[in-house]
């Protein structure tokens, strides 16, 4: 595509006019209080997070999660990628992915959609499956 490609946010709609992409911003990490090395695990931890794992991310065309203003790359889309992910950034749009929002979802979400696509269950119930497993962690956190 050459000097085609690009990358750029969606807009907004309706309230929320500024941009708003999904997109999770890394993977939630946690060492348990039954781990035999903690100390090992909280420097790999360490290590794949800390500014130099950011250098190699970016080294390596990815997008890293900290410290992505300080990374320098070409002009093009690594630049407009590293641009737009500031931008949602700051402008706070940036939503997580549909099975972060409980810690259920993935399972709710899951078999709900495999009941709706084996025609088990309608749109509306589908929905309402996932309405409820929502409803239920908000109100817990009350």
């Amino acid at each position: 595509m050459g000097k085609d490609l690009g990358f750029v946010l969606p807009p907004g709609t309706g309230s929320a006019p500024g941009p708003v992409a999904t997109g999770g911003t890394g993977l939630p990490f946690a060492i348990t209080a039954k781990s035999p090395n903690p100390d090992a695990a909280a420097a790999y931890i360490d290590f794949i997070t800390n500014a130099d794992a950011m250098k190699v991310l970016t080294a390596n065309g990815l997008l890293p999660i900290a410290d992505t203003e300080q990374q320098k790359v070409k002009q093009g889309p690594q630049q407009d990628m590293f641009t737009a992910f500031g931008t949602a950034a700051k402008e706070n749009g940036l939503v997580p992915y549909l099975d972060y929002a409980t810690p259920t979802f993935a399972d709710t979400l899951g078999a709900a959609l495999q009941d709706l696509l084996a025609k088990k269950s309608a749109p509306q119930d589908f929905l309402a499956t996932l309405e409820k497993d929502y409803k239920t962690f908000v109100e817990s956190n009350g």
